[in-house]
């Protein structure tokens, strides 16, 4: 996976861009293998990045 630009990254996770980018990974395949505190994050970058998307929108069970 590209790296997230820097400005995409929230600024309380400086210097754990990589965490970030490891979970936006996993939300990416399937939104709920991350907390569904990160979707607005996740969908933030989504929309900033043209729409990427996830693989599946379906709330958790």
């Amino acid at each position: 996976m590209p790296n997230l630009p820097e400005h995409l990254v929230p600024e309380e996770f400086a210097g754990n861009e990589w965490f970030v980018e490891e979970q936006y990974e996993r939300y990416q395949k399937d939104k709920n293998l991350v907390d569904p505190s990160w979707w607005p994050i996740f969908e933030t970058i989504d929309k900033a990045l043209g729409g990427a998307g996830t693989a599946s929108a379906a709330p958790a069970v």
